[in-house]
């Protein structure tokens, strides 16, 4: 049976999912170079990820630290699979703020979790940066 402390978390993740997903796809159409996505794709997806993630947190299959990494996964996954499916492209605008998003969400982990590989993932960042700067000549155009 379904109690009250497990369904409330659940439904209320659900909506701050939904909620942001409708955001996520008024900020992808309002790109420079637009990436329309009909409604419902971010919304879906973002609303299962949310509840998925509180249901895991409420049954204690899952440390709530981590849940700031997985809303930033499942947004970066909705997100650019949503833009990949609809106009066949990935915008810059998306993919360069999760260098910095992805590390950032494991703050709440702790750090010594993250904090030896963190040369690793510099390392792994820095060819991306630059063939992003190579290619478009300056950090404007890359959006």
């Amino acid at each position: 049976m379904v109690t009250v402390t497990v369904a409330v978390p659940v439904l209320v993740a659900a909506v701050l999912g939904g909620g942001a997903g409708v955001a996520t796809r008024r900020w992808l159409a309002r790109l420079p170079r637009g990436a329309p996505v009909p409604a419902g794709w971010c919304e879906a997806g973002l609303a299962l990820s949310g509840a998925a993630t509180a249901g895991l947190v409420v049954s204690g299959l899952l440390d709530p630290r981590w849940t700031a990494l997985l809303a930033v996964l499942s947004w970066l996954t909705v997100a650019g699979s949503a833009t990949d499916l609809q106009v066949r492209r990935l915008p810059n605008a998306l993919t360069l703020p999760a260098l910095a998003l992805v590390p950032a969400a494991l703050v709440p982990a702790g750090v010594p979790r993250w904090g030896a590989a963190w040369p690793g993932r510099c390392c792994s960042a820095a060819p991306t940066w630059w063939c992003t700067w190579s290619r478009h000549g300056r950090w404007a155009a890359a959006t």
